[in-house]
């Protein structure tokens, strides 16, 4: 799934990529990331069988195909107003932020044959302190796809120091809708002008570089929170089966429903299957048991623990910790489901929201 990019001075949490001494400029990065070629637009063909003869070659109307320059390799079909946004102008992107010297390159890459790229900047100069030892620096990522399954995203992100987890906005779900556009993320079409989509973007950056602060602010709120054992596992469950609370309620009910008269015997005897069938499946584990045990020994004593402690903080640390960093899957898929919106983002999100609403 990895195929090539850079990271600077340090060894990257995912394991892969090229370490420089030195952060590079736009031009140098792009040949450091094996980012140096372009995406082209063709045209597809398609073989209509024939009654008698060879096939007839056919252009599909309303479709092209989005194919790499360097090699000539199909990175995806897509439809005929799709706009490439071009690897030269993720990072041509950055190049104000450069010049200015409130960002630095710090790595860029490309996944699944070059079907997804990325390009991460650190932001100097705005690292926050949660408590002594405990920082949170900020980042701007620019992510797009070339296959047509995603738009470009230039998102904020903090990165905590000391386990290297990548660090959300915790939103409550109540104020999800509300939260759109305040700077934790812009989305760019692949349609129009491209280049120009990403110079409109560039207002949004400021707004997004202050998120840092809130980052902290709530890590701080989140320490003062205390969770012992019990209280981590039922914040487990919550985030790895939310379905669990709606079926212990549903529960519940049916054993109210049973022990009410005047019910028929049918009515009764699927009540009863129906209450087996919930209390099995609230009884097996939410995970396997090897995974809970990870899990609690991330919180117990993982990478920051001692900084964080046991309270709702370390709990947040633990579950990032683990899904960026432990779970299966390889370091590829990983750095894949994290950045791209893929399960780990998901999972990442829902432990923020559930500690905003644990917080409130």
């Amino acid at each position: 799934m990895f195929e090539s990019g850079f990271v600077v001075r340090d060894k990257a949490w995912h394991g892969l990529a090229t370490v420089l001494k030195d952060a590079p400029t736009i031009e140098a990065g792009i040949k450091e990331a094996g980012l140096d070629w372009d995406v082209l637009t063709c045209p597809i063909q398609v073989l209509v069988p024939q009654e008698k003869g060879k096939p007839k070659g056919k252009e599909a109307q309303g479709y092209k195909a989005t194919v790499r320059s360097s090699d000539g390799s199909i990175l995806g079909i897509v439809s005929d107003r799709y706009a490439p946004i071009q690897n030269k102008d993720c990072f041509g992107f950055f190049q104000k932020f450069l010049d200015d010297g409130s960002c630095r390159l710090e790595a860029a890459g490309s996944l699944r044959k070059g079907k997804n790229v990325w390009v991460l900047a650190k932001v100097i100069g705005k690292e926050n302190e949660i408590s002594p030892g405990d920082t949170v620096e900020p980042y701007l990522l620019l992510a797009t796809g070339h296959d047509g399954m995603m738009s470009g995203w230039v998102s904020f992100t903090g990165v905590r120091v000391v386990c290297w987890n990548t660090q959300e906005i915790a939103i409550r779900q109540a104020e999800q809708a509300e939260a759109r556009g305040t700077g934790k993320s812009v989305r760019i079409l692949h349609v129009g002008d491209t280049k120009k989509n990403l110079l409109a973007v560039q207002a949004e950056i400021d707004i997004a570089a202050r998120r840092v602060g809130d980052i902290v602010q709530q890590a701080r709120i989140m320490k003062k929170v205390q969770m012992g054992p019990r209280e981590y596992y039922k914040f487990l469950e919550s985030v790895y089966q939310p379905e669990r609370d709606a079926m212990r309620e549903e529960l519940d009910k049916v054993r109210a429903f049973l022990k009410e008269k005047g019910h028929s015997d049918e009515a009764k005897a699927e009540a009863f299957e129906r209450m087996q069938t919930l209390e099995e499946k609230i009884a097996k584990p939410f995970r396997r048991e090897s995974t809970i045990q990870k899990l609690v020994a991330l919180f117990e004593h993982g990478p920051g623990a001692e900084l964080a402690g046991q309270t709702l903080w370390g709990a947040v640390s633990a579950v990032t910790h683990y899904e960026e960093h432990l779970r299966a899957g390889g370091n590829e898929k990983r750095l894949y489901s994290s950045w791209f919106n893929g399960s780990t983002a998901k999972t990442r999100e829902r432990v923020y929201q559930l500690a905003a609403d644990m917080v409130v």
